[in-house]
Order: structure tokens, then C-alpha cells, then sequence
């Protein structure tokens, strides 16, 4: 059974022919694969190893492991299997073009469930300067005309 290696701490020059060669030395490497960056071709910095046995999956580790690879400490270790993983959280913005409206265009909605901003049961809320009862340091609500 193909046993996957996590190598990570690559240094940007590091190519999957220098990963491969340096891991051949410990047993029949079946892939060697450095991610890169989909927008620049640049490598992320990590890859993966794939082995045929688990020896030499092991003994790769044991000997690499926190050792230096073309000027940088690499992590070898095993790869977590994608299903070990949890699910990644979408990432949703809010707002923006549509001004916080939970990504519904104005054509979207139907008008008749939103009432308009004076019909709303929002409260406006003033500063009093004085007068009216209020103690001129608060806020009035003009619906009701009390201070707080």
C-alpha cells in the first residue's frame, strides 16, 4: 500500500526533481510533488512524498526529518489523509456592492415584505441638547418623547 509524506519548510528553489532525488535514497519514491501557487507558479513551500512500502516511508522520516534540505529545515512527516480533516468553512462576504444585503440584488427582493424606513419600527433617536424633561447629557426617543 502507497504510503504519502507531508514535506514541509521547502525553500522556493526546491524542485520535485531535487525532492524525488533526495527521497529516492531511502527507498522507491512513486511521486514527488512540490505545490505551487496557482497565480504565480511559485512553490507554497510544501509537498508531498508518495512511498511504495511503509519502511521506507518510515525510514525517510527518521532520516529527514528537521534536516537540512537546499538551505532550509524541512518537516517530514506522514499526510494526513483527506478525510481526517475537518470541512473547510466556505468563506461568504457580506455587503459590499449590495450594502450589507446578505448578497441580494435590489431585484431580488420583494418590496412588499420590507417596510419603508418611516413605516420601520425603528425608533429615531436624537441628541437633546436640553429642554423637553431631558437632561441634556442623553439620547430622547422622539416616539415617545421621554428621556432616558
Amino acid at each position: 500500500m502507497a504510503v504519502k509524506l507531508f514535506v514541509g519548510g521547502l525553500a522556493w528553489a526546491t524542485t520535485e526533481q531535487s525532492l524525488y532525488d533526495t527521497f529516492s535514497a531511502f527507498g522507491q519514491v512513486e511521486s514527488a510533488i512540490v505545490i505551487k501557487d496557482r497565480e504565480t507558479g511559485r512553490s507554497r513551500g510544501f509537498g508531498f512524498v508518495t512511498y511504495e512500502s511503509d519502511e521506507e516511508a518510515q525510514a525517510a522520516i527518521d532520516a529527514l526529518n528537521e534536516r537540512e534540505l537546499d538551505g532550509r529545515n524541512i518537516k517530514v512527516d506522514r499526510a494526513a489523509d483527506r478525510g481526517d480533516r475537518p470541512p473547510r468553512q466556505s468563506f461568504r462576504p457580506r455587503g459590499g456592492y449590495e450594502g450589507g444585503n446578505g448578497g441580494y440584488s435590489s431585484n431580488d427582493r420583494d418590496s412588499s415584505q420590507y417596510p419603508s424606513y418611516r413605516e420601520s419600527n425603528f425608533q429615531q433617536r436624537s441628541y437633546q441638547s436640553g429642554g423637553n424633561g431631558g437632561s441634556g447629557s442623553g439620547y430622547n426617543d422622539y416616539q415617545q418623547g421621554g428621556g432616558y
